[in-house]
């Protein structure tokens, strides 16, 4: 991915241990997103840029603007920051299913909490601590009703603050690879639980 001549060591060795942690937190499936970068340094963050929107859970990119008096978006005043906005299936089930299992008495009100608590955690992980910096880059998970009809991840830039493409695309896909871990995690234990009360 880095061209050791064209990247110091320490940072050539930095994108190694935080990819290879990321493999072993999320799976070696991973890899397989990061075939398209070149070892050239100097396409990496087009690149990113690219791959980011053809992700299967890219949505769309929408835009932040400030608001007036009447707290509508000062369309006259232009953008300050793009929203990208991604969704896939894993994300939508997990959120449902967790739902699912606090409504139906499965899991208690204090677990659904530190469940969801985990998840965000993850999200700061891989979309704020992989950043160089840690402002003008911000998200939120929106699961209730939205433009669209789904549980999306909003991932939010501000113009006025440097971020790397490079350091998003994995983080997004490090995200999505989790909430596949954690959707079987939470399936596994649910069957596990229903087999339980069926053999009580």
């Amino acid at each position: 991915m880095t061209n050791l001549l064209d990247a110091s060591l320490c940072s050539f060795f930095r994108i190694l241990s935080e990819i290879k942690d990321i493999v072993d937190e999320c799976g070696e499936n991973i890899v397989s997103y990061l075939k398209e970068f070149s070892p050239n340094t100097e396409f990496i963050e087009d690149t990113a840029f690219e791959e980011l929107q053809s992700l299967d859970a890219f949505c769309d990119v929408d835009y932040m603007y400030y608001t007036d008096e009447n707290d509508e978006p000062d369309l006259d005043g232009g953008a300050f920051g793009d929203i990208w906005i991604f969704s896939s299936s894993e994300m939508r089930e997990y959120h449902s299913t967790l739902k699912e299992m606090f409504e139906s008495g499965i899991i208690t009100k204090e677990q659904y909490d530190t469940e969801l608590i985990e998840m965000k955690m993850t999200l700061r992980k891989y979309i704020i601590d992989l950043q160089p910096y840690d402002y003008g880059i911000s998200y939120e998970i929106d699961w209730d009703e939205n433009e669209y009809g789904k549980t999306v991840l909003k991932v939010f830039l501000e113009y006025d603050f440097p971020y790397d493409f490079f350091w998003l695309y994995v983080g997004v896909i490090a995200v999505l690879e989790s909430y596949k871990i954690s959707l079987k995690r939470l399936n596994d234990k649910y069957l596990l639980i229903n087999k339980k009360a069926e053999a009580a």
